[in-house]
């Protein structure tokens, strides 16, 4: 469980900023896009300009979870520059290690300094400005309901589903050995019991 100095620090960050470029690993997975369309939707709700920018396409059987008016950009370093260069924040999701970003592992580097990761995978000697890494958490969809539930905000249930797929892609349906004691019972499931979207494997 992530403790009280992350919860400080990820306040912090809503607090001093409006302006974001969310992106996570190459490849992306279920947990990746999961966390990226749920904290996405949380900050959209308080107000905040969200871009998400990701080397690689959301995989087919992902896209359901994409929203309509956020769509996943592919990363092009002449189209990109721009908006890396004015978010406010650029935060990492489901990867702190730099070798995993590919064509965005440059721009990232440059702008170390700015850059707020969430993850569940250990890394050592992250060079990112802030990290909230948790290695006991089950995936980084867990650690993003525990961040975004602390302050008060209830996922609707876009953001319900995006993090419920997020949890299940790395506990395999809360069966593989990730899968800790506490996790299913925060899992968004509780805010989505009655939804069956396109996908969404149930319990």
């Amino acid at each position: 469980m992530i403790g009280a100095d992350h919860h400080a620090s990820f306040r912090s960050l809503l607090e001093r900023h409006r302006r974001f470029v969310l992106t996570t690993h190459v490849n992306p997975d279920g947990d990746a896009i999961g966390s990226e369309m749920g904290l996405a939707r949380f900050l959209r709700s308080r107000g905040a300009e969200v871009r998400i920018v990701n080397q690689d396409p959301t995989p087919e059987t992902l896209r359901f979870l994409e929203f309509e008016d956020l769509p996943v950009e592919v990363y092009d370093e002449r189209a990109h520059v721009d908006a890396f260069a004015q978010a406010e924040r650029l935060i990492l999701l489901d990867n702190s290690a730099p070798d995993r970003f590919g064509r965005l592992q440059p721009p990232l580097a440059a702008l170390a300094a700015k850059t707020f990761c969430i993850d569940h995978h250990p890394t050592r000697g992250t060079p990112w400005g802030e990290n909230i890494i948790d290695d006991a958490s089950c995936a980084t969809a867990e650690i993003i309901y525990e961040l975004v539930t602390r302050t008060g905000w209830r996922p609707d249930r876009p953001a319900a589903e995006a993090l419920y797929v997020g949890i299940s892609t790395d506990t395999g349906v809360f069966r593989f050995n990730s899968t800790t004691p506490s996790c299913p019972a925060r899992s968004p499931r509780t805010a989505i019991s009655h939804c069956h979207a396109p996908g969404l494997p149930s319990m």
